[in-house]
């Protein structure tokens, strides 16, 4: 088991049962958004939107004063996408108002990874789809 630890960085999709189970196993993690998947649902809900670069460098700025340029400039875009980012928390989906260290991890792409080839197996038994993991991890 992983130790729970305020070192610890968890980046994930945002669902509300995702965050209480990280809240309660880890309290002393800092948890992320996975900005994979806030591009995907930008992209869904705000259509042609001109602003997703200015989300995806904002999500990425190492300074306070270079996000704040990037989250006007998207204020001044799109307002309903500005309010949607904001109800979203910033703590969780950029790396300047991260409380932990994402270490540049902004994804969750290797889970996604890992989901996508143990999808044929998810109906398994436990001892059957941990057989199939560490198969396929010392193949």
């Amino acid at each position: 088991m992983i130790p729970d630890d305020d070192g610890l960085a968890i980046i994930s999709y945002r669902h509300k049962s995702k965050g209480k189970a990280i809240g309660s196993v880890y309290p002393l993690s800092s948890r992320g958004i996975c900005t994979y998947h806030l591009h995907k649902n930008i992209l869904l809900r705000f259509k042609g939107s001109e602003s997703f670069g200015l989300v995806k460098k904002a999500a990425t700025a190492f300074r306070l004063s270079d996000f704040n340029l990037l989250f006007q400039q998207i204020h001044e875009l799109n307002l309903e996408l500005h309010s949607y980012l904001e109800r979203a928390d910033l703590s969780m989906l950029n790396r300047v108002h991260f409380s932990g260290d994402r270490y540049n991890f902004t994804t969750s792409n290797n889970v996604e990874t890992i989901n996508k080839v143990l999808r044929p197996y998810r109906n398994y038994h436990i001892v059957a789809l941990l057989d199939k993991v560490r198969m396929m991890l010392t193949r």
